[in-house]
């Protein structure tokens, strides 16, 4: 198959949090321009019907970008090269070509509010299998469409800073708060909570995204905050697991201790 880039990421299945209280979540996210795409002509096929190549495709996620064939390997991976932002009938002729599992959307191919939401549904539309359409919106620091100018939605100043309460419940208004507006963009799966403990302070790459530096209260809140994303309508798969942990550098992959181990 041509241009996958990423692995297929199995859910995390983490502990349920209590409720948030009411009056904790934040405003509501505005709904943006319902998209007018046409449903797909065939239902989607289960999964024994499905040919041996087209079962190996569900096992990628990819970025949009890769289903554009006159593109170049550098300009994919480019976070600052233009992105892809609609789908064109010879990105649909290759996703139909190559079935893959899902699509992650970077920055780069996020213009605005009906533009998104276009884009998702022309691309979950264009699929003969259901695609998971995956963002990384952690909230804080990460958070493609809150920190985006385009955008008017709530913004969180950091994981460490709703960890700090040490209340899971506030976790989880953040994760209800998140999972609720990517659902209204067309998102199934967001590649978040940061489930990292905080363990070097010189670590450039996890910082405040990590919950706490203490692996039992990161683990808690992690938690909650999964929880808070499939009860506003995203599926959850906990960033980073490990390849950061104890690192100084953002290319070193650190030490996986019991310490980092016990959020996931």
């Amino acid at each position: 198959m041509k241009r996958l880039l990423l692995p297929a990421l199995l859910l995390t299945t983490l502990t349920a949090c209590t409720a948030a209280p009411a009056g904790t979540l934040p405003a509501a996210a505005p709904t943006p321009t319902p998209a007018s795409t046409p449903a797909p002509t065939t239902a989607p096929a289960p999964a024994d019907a499905l040919t041996p190549e087209e079962k190996i495709g569900q096992l990628f996620i990819i970025r949009p970008d890769a289903l554009d064939l006159t593109l170049p390997q550098e300009t994919i991976n480019d976070a600052k090269a233009d992105g892809v932002t609609t789908l064109t009938d010879a990105m649909r002729e290759t996703l139909q070509t190559y079935p893959v599992g899902g699509i992650c959307q970077f920055g780069k191919n996020i213009t605005d509010p009906e533009q998104l939401a276009q884009f998702n549904a022309d691309l979950q539309a264009a699929s003969r299998t259901p695609l998971f359409i995956a963002v990384d919106e952690e909230g804080g620091a990460v958070a493609r469409l809150a920190n985006h100018p385009a955008f008017d939605l709530p913004q969180y100043e950091s994981a460490v800073a709703v960890g700090a309460s040490g209340d899971p419940a506030d976790a989880c208004a953040m994760g209800q708060t998140i999972g609720a507006y990517l659902k209204e963009y067309g998102f199934n799966m967001d590649f978040a909570p940061d489930a990292d403990v905080n363990t070097n302070p010189d670590n450039p790459i996890i910082g405040t995204r990590a919950f706490s530096s203490d692996a039992a209260t990161a683990a808690e809140m992690a938690a909650a905050a999964a929880d808070g994303l499939r009860t506003g309508g995203s599926s959850d798969r906990a960033a980073d697991g490990g390849s950061y942990r104890g690192s100084n550098r953002s290319t070193d992959g650190g030490s996986y201790r019991s310490t980092d181990r016990g959020p996931y």
